[in-house]
């Protein structure tokens, strides 16, 4: 079984390299690690930020690699008050709501239902993600966010889940609350991003290992 884990920072991808031993095979256009564990060839690619790029990283993947199930992880901020930092975040929607058109209105995502077990399995919390090309940075717009019903927030989830599901592809999204501030979440982030993001990858690769299809 071959998978694909997408994240956006080489930052949020110590985690892995500290849990398995990848070897890098691309520079270009992503750069894209390979490891082995047991059963699962696990094919590590960092997108870069916007969901541009993590489309643009999934449709290659799963071109190049021939992938079966797509894993995106990383971080996100908090919006719903009952995500604290360290959370792990398995959305069972996500919300693109930078997106409106006055056909398909925004963009409205649901998870695959096959993977809402992991939450009471695993111990980690289901929560609403939304996904825009910008921060949640004010005290209003989390307040906006959190009135639409968002639980977190990041930049990449949406574009990934979309594109995973246009090849008719399982997508697994899991997230981790580095910060939950709106004035300084980037010291909150830069604090948490490496402890946090490395507990999910042990999750994520704990539930990997498990994985069938």
């Amino acid at each position: 079984m071959r998978i694909g884990i997408i994240v956006a920072l080489k930052r949020e991808a110590k985690g892995y390299f500290e849990e398995l031993s990848f070897e890098k095979i691309l520079d270009e256009p992503f750069e894209v690690f390979k490891a082995q564990k047991d059963n699962k060839l696990i094919f590590l690619a960092v997108s870069g930020l916007g969901k541009s790029y993590s489309a643009a990283c999934t449709q290659f993947l799963i071109d190049r690699f021939n992938i079966d199930l797509i894993v995106n992880t990383g971080s996100c901020g908090g919006v719903c008050p009952r995500f604290s930092t360290g959370d792990i975040v398995l959305p069972a929607a996500v919300i693109e709501y930078d997106f409106k058109s006055l056909k398909l209105g925004t963009p409205n995502l649901q998870a695959n239902r096959k993977f809402l077990y992991l939450s009471e399995k695993y111990g980690i919390k289901m929560g609403i993600l939304g996904s825009a090309d910008s921060n949640v940075d004010t005290k209003d717009k989390k307040e906006l966010l959190h009135r639409q019903g968002i639980s977190v927030a990041d930049w990449e989830g949406a574009s990934i889940l979309k594109t995973a599901l246009k090849n008719r592809i399982d997508a697994l999204i899991l997230k981790v609350v580095t910060d939950t501030s709106s004035e300084n979440f980037v010291s909150e982030f830069l604090q948490n991003v490496k402890i946090m993001n490395h507990n999910l990858a042990q999750k994520a690769l704990e539930i990997i290992t498990n994985y069938h299809p």
